[in-house]
């Protein structure tokens, strides 16, 4: 996966200094999901910093019209608005409420097919005009990886009879969120190119709190070990992996998870100038 960071503007665009321990890059990511972009539009960059990276999840189809086509399309202005910007892309959750477990994420997507295919359209066509990956949600059992890949070789076929360009090595990652996929993270990070372990998702299932409330410091230390669980798995198989979720964005707990090696901070956009402060007091 190609390297991504945010840089200042005022700086001319140094990068972040080398995550502790590992001498490895730092890169910061901003997560752009359906409630930043209110009303389809997404908000241009903000706080006197260039962002390099940016994730995207586009907000749930609604209404009649062509699904692939709004999903490009918003693709297509993300690619404007961060002009330059790597991009991953997320497709959108399908699950009523996050409690739905038998539709969220994947599962949720591989029943719902065709939205499913017209998201690996919308996102293949993108890399034609952008850098890009993909980041898959709710990704818990190894099992998924063939009906995923079925799924994305059926939507490359379709562009490949309409011509339509594409970058065919675009790399595949997985959001990790319950403690399930830590457990068996080897086998998962055998079929994927990169891995995300959101912090909000694991607090949810591995502390039993409610969404939006913070773990103890005892649960703290419970999500710190999964996080650095995880993150080893992946370093050994060889892959990248980010963080993302409240923990990302907690400049306290900075130095510990620079410690564990990550290798990116995904972080919604308003949390970006107090993390990016904070990266900049390691050099």
């Amino acid at each position: 996966m190609q390297q991504f960071f945010l840089s200042d503007e005022r700086d001319e665009g140094e990068p972040l200094p080398p995550g502790a321990g590992r001498g490895r890059q730092v890169r910061v990511v901003a997560e752009i999901g359906a409630r930043f972009a209110r009303g389809g539009r997404i908000p241009p960059p903000s706080g006197g910093y260039r962002v390099d990276t940016v994730c995207l999840t586009p907000p749930p189809p609604t209404g009649a019209g062509e699904v692939e086509e709004r999903f490009f399309a918003f693709f297509r202005e993300a690619r404007e608005v961060f002009d330059g910007a790597e991009l991953i892309l997320s497709p959108p959750e399908v699950a009523p409420v996050r409690a739905d477990f038998s539709r969220r994420g994947v599962r949720g997507l591989l029943r719902e097919s065709d939205l499913f295919e017209a998201f690996f359209r919308a996102a293949y066509r993108t890399s034609a005009l952008a850098r890009a990956s993909l980041l898959l949600p709710f990704v818990n059992d190894p099992g998924e990886a063939n009906a995923i890949r079925q799924c994305a070789e059926k939507a490359l076929r379709t562009l490949l009879y309409h011509r339509e360009p594409f970058d065919e090595t675009i790399p595949i990652g997985i959001r990790v969120e319950t403690p399930a996929a830590v457990l068996c993270g080897r086998r998962l990070l055998e079929d994927w190119d990169f891995a995300v372990a959101d912090t909000d998702s694991l607090a949810a299932f591995a502390l039993a709190l409610p969404e939006g409330e913070r773990p103890s410091r005892c649960g703290r230390d419970i999500l710190f070990r999964y996080v650095e669980d995880f993150s080893e798995t992946a370093h050994v198989c060889g892959r990248f992996c980010g963080i993302a979720g409240f923990l990302a964005a907690d400049t306290v707990a900075l130095s510990r998870l620079l410690s564990f090696g990550a290798d990116a901070l995904f972080l919604p956009p308003e949390k970006l100038p107090a993390v990016c402060g904070a990266l900049a007091k390691c050099r």
